[in-house]
C-alpha cells in the first residue's frame, strides 16, 4: 500500500523555519571574539568560537572555576564545551588554570603558544577539568 502526500512549499518553509528557531536556542553559535589586552577569561559566548588575542606583550587566558563561570560540562544532550585560542599579536599567549582547575591533568597547569598563529584548542572534559591541545 503507497500513501501519497502533497506537500507545499510554504508548509516545507514553515518546517525548516520552526527547526532553525528550536535549533537556535539548543546549539551554540561560534564568534570570533578578539582581545587586545594581556589578560581575558572566557565567558559563556565563547563556547565553540575564537577567541584571538592580539597584543604584542605576553598575554593569558584565565580559564575560569565551574563557580565563576559555569561552561556545562559535556554529557549526553551537550555535545562539546570547547573553544579555540589563536594569538594573533607578536606576543607570547598562555593559557593558565587558577588552583583547583586541572589543564592537562595538572592543577593549576599553563599551556604556550609561543608563536603568532600557533593555535590552541580548549575543550572541558569534566568540572574544572580542562584539556588544551597545540601550542609551544
Amino acid at each position: 500500500m503507497s500513501i501519497l502526500l502533497q506537500v507545499t512549499a510554504a508548509e516545507i518553509n514553515n518546517g525548516v523555519q520552526k527547526a532553525n528557531t528550536e535549533i537556535d536556542g539548543k546549539v551554540p553559535k561560534p564568534g570570533f571574539n578578539t582581545q587586545t589586552g594581556t589578560s581575558y577569561t572566557p565567558q559563556l559566548t565563547d563556547n565553540n568560537g575564537v577567541i584571538e588575542m592580539d597584543s604584542a606583550e605576553l598575554n593569558t587566558v584565565n580559564l575560569p572555576t565551574d563557580a565563576e563561570v559555569a561552561f556545562p560540562v559535556p554529557s549526553e544532550g551537550i555535545l562539546r564545551t570547547s573553544f579555540d585560542v589563536v594569538p594573533i599579536g607578536a606576543g607570547t599567549t598562555a593559557i593558565q588554570a587558577p588552583a583547583g582547575v586541572l589543564l592537562n591533568g595538572i592543577d593549576g597547569g599553563t599551556i604556550l603558544s609561543l608563536d603568532p598563529y600557533a593555535a590552541m584548542a580548549v575543550y572541558k572534559r569534566g568540572e574544572n577539568d580542562w584539556v588544551a591541545i597545540g601550542g609551544e
